[in-house]
């Protein structure tokens, strides 16, 4: 069986909220390899990091301790350009609720991100938005195309 690459590593990561005095840790000390052509699932309960986790693998958000790298490359090093064109070019987000677009289909707001996304930088933007709205299903959250 030929190596698998090792696309996403997340090394010692957390992420902590604060609530008035009270520090919330979402992500506890946690350490994951994903490989080319594995295919992951998340399951937990409400509230036990699953959102955050996500988030913090498509650069959304940063840990606040630990390193998350995709492809070799860390993302807390990234600039904002850098994270919109980690987003743009490396995953794709699908969210639950909020940013959806209305009587589109996930396949036609997915075709209707690229089109703008290429018209952006053909009209000499520097970079094209980070994401766009995107249709989904109930149970739809979040897709990545690592």
């Amino acid at each position: 069986m030929p190596p698998t690459q090792t696309l996403i590593q997340a090394e010692h990561v957390s992420r902590d909220y604060r609530l008035g005095e009270t520090v919330i840790r979402a992500v506890n000390d946690l350490s994951l390899d994903i490989c080319s052509g594995e295919f992951l699932a998340l399951l937990g309960s409400s509230g036990s990091g699953k959102s955050t986790l996500l988030n913090l693998m498509a650069g959304l958000d940063r840990p606040t301790s630990g390193a998350i790298n995709v492809r070799g490359q860390n993302l807390a090093a990234l600039d904002s350009q850098g994270l919109a064109r980690y987003r743009r070019e490396t995953v794709g987000m699908v969210f639950q609720s909020f940013n959806l677009l209305p009587r589109m289909t996930l396949e036609a707001a997915g075709a209707l991100c690229r089109r703008l996304s290429v018209c952006a930088l053909a009209n000499g933007a520097s970079i094209a938005p980070a994401s766009f709205p995107a249709a989904s299903n109930s149970a739809g959250h979040w897709l990545a195309r690592w």
